[in-house]
């Protein structure tokens, strides 16, 4: 069952503050895959590390379980292409793009060029 996003999005927010992210520390840093799990185990959110710095694939879902979004970090910045999702599984234009050094360079080919 779908919630309403004006009950969905607080939850979001809390699962945020009361998940616990887990993963494991190298010399006192971030290292390999960081995940946050419902108490059913399902995922929240993930993303990997290297040495403190996000590097590599992140993955975050709605409470329905529905894709947020996804994409690449190097060195700590966005980098590559981002797919954001809406609560209704569209593609979220603003945001939705080629990345680098965390700034949206251009839209990303294919999921938009029908309206140029």
């Amino acid at each position: 069952m779908k919630l309403p996003a004006w009950i969905a999005a607080p939850l979001e927010l809390l699962a945020l503050a009361v998940l616990r992210e887990r993963g494991e520390f190298v010399d006192g840093k971030r290292h390999g895959v960081w995940a946050r799990r419902f108490p059913s185990g399902r995922l929240f959110t993930e993303c990997s590390y290297e040495h403190g710095l996000r590097e590599g694939r992140e993955r975050r879902w709605y409470l329905d379980g529905t894709p947020r979004w996804h994409g690449e970090w190097r060195a700590g910045c966005k980098s590559g292409e981002w797919i954001h999702m809406t609560r209704d599984e569209r593609v979220h234009d603003a945001l939705t793009g080629v990345y680098e050094n965390g700034e949206k360079i251009a839209p990303v080919r294919g999921f938009n060029d029908w309206k140029s």
